[in-house]
C-alpha cells in the first residue's frame, strides 16, 4: 500500500466511525453542550446572564432560561415552583417557557447597595429542581444594548389593554433603529452604519392561563411600525412578550458561532386583561 493510499484509507475509516456516532448523538437528544434534551418531560433551567449598572446607581440583573425540551412549552405559575429568594417571589419572571435556550428574557432591578447579596431564581419542573444565583460578579458585567457592530432598537408596545371575548387584541408596536443615535460615535470603529435595516419583531406568550394565538407572531416592520392581533382561549390576565431586533440574533460572527450571544435586542411586555362576555367592561 502506498503512503497516499494509507492516508485515504485512514480518512475513510474515520468517516465511517464518525457518521454513526453523530446519528446516535442526535437520536439521544444530547446537545453539543452535553445536556440531555427530549421532546417532552425534561426540566427547565434558569440562567443568570449578567448585570449592568443603571444611571441612577441601581443594577439590572438579567435572566434567561434553557427549556431542555425541543417540543414541549412548559407553564410554571409563580409560587413554590417558580420563585425568587429573598422575597418577593414574583420578580416579573415568565410563567410560560418556550422551547430551547432563551437569552436575556427579563431583568430584575436591585438597589445600589445590593453589594455582595445574591438573588436566587428557582424552577421546579418534572420532578427536577433547578436554581441559579444572580450577583454582581465583576466578570459577569455585560452591555446588552450595544457592541461594536450592533445597537438594540427602540421598542414601544403601548399601554395595557382590556378586551372581552371573543374579541382579539390589536398589538401595535413602534420599532426604530438604535443605530441613528450612535452612528457618529462608531464611525471608523467597524460599525455597520451603512448596512440596510433588518428590523424585526416577534410576539410570544409570557404569562397567562390559556392559549394565545397570533395572526402573525412576526409581523413585518414598515416605517417603524408593526401591527398584528392576538386571540385568547379563555379569560384571565395575560402578559405578552415582544422582542425587537435589527439582525444581531442572526449574526453568529460576533459570538464564535452562537447567534445573538448577549446583544443586541430589546424586550417589552404588554399586559392584556381578557374578560368573559358576561363581565363586559372592554371593547
Amino acid at each position: 500500500m502506498t503512503r497516499s493510499s494509507f492516508w485515504y484509507f485512514r480518512a475513510f475509516v474515520a468517516l465511517w466511525l464518525v457518521v454513526p456516532a453523530a446519528e446516535l448523538l442526535a437520536q439521544s437528544g444530547l446537545d453539543p453542550f452535553g445536556s440531555r434534551r427530549r421532546a417532552t418531560g425534561a426540566p427547565v433551567a434558569p440562567v443568570f446572564e449578567g448585570w449592568e449598572q443603571n444611571r441612577d446607581g441601581t443594577f439590572n440583573l438579567y435572566f434567561g432560561y434553557q427549556n431542555r425540551n425541543w417540543d414541549e412549552q412548559v407553564d410554571i405559575p409563580v409560587g413554590p415552583n417558580n420563585s425568587f429568594s429573598p422575597v418577593p417571589a414574583d420578580r416579573g419572571q415568565p410563567t410560560h417557557f418556550l422551547v430551547n435556550r432563551q437569552k436575556l428574557v427579563f431583568a430584575v432591578v436591585v438597589p445600589r447597595d445590593f453589594g455582595n447579596q445574591t438573588l436566587v431564581w428557582t424552577l421546579m419542573t418534572h420532578g427536577s429542581t433547578q436554581t441559579v444565583p444572580g450577583k454582581l460578579s465583576p466578570i459577569l458585567q455585560i452591555d446588552p444594548t450595544k457592541d461594536e457592530n450592533n445597537v438594540a432598537p427602540a421598542l414601544n408596545v403601548g399601554a395595557p389593554q382590556t378586551i372581552v371575548l371573543p374579541n382579539a387584541a390589536t398589538l401595535r408596536a413602534t420599532v426604530t433603529s438604535g443605530r441613528d443615535e450612535t452612528v457618529s460615535q462608531n464611525v471608523g470603529r467597524g460599525a455597520r452604519a451603512g448596512r440596510p435595516s433588518r428590523l424585526t419583531i416577534r410576539w410570544t406568550k409570557y404569562r397567562g392561563p390559556g392559549t394565545v394565538t397570533f395572526a402573525d407572531a412576526a409581523p413585518p416592520v414598515k416605517d417603524g411600525r408593526a401591527v398584528t392581533t392576538a386571540t385568547f382561549s379563555e379569560p384571565g390576565v395575560y402578559v405578552l412578550h415582544a422582542l425587537a431586533d435589527e439582525g444581531s440574533r442572526g449574526d453568529a460572527t460576533q459570538s464564535g458561532g452562537i447567534p445573538g450571544f448577549l446583544c443586541c435586542w430589546t424586550n417589552a411586555q404588554l399586559t392584556i386583561v381578557v374578560k368573559a362576555p358576561d363581565q363586559g367592561g372592554g371593547r
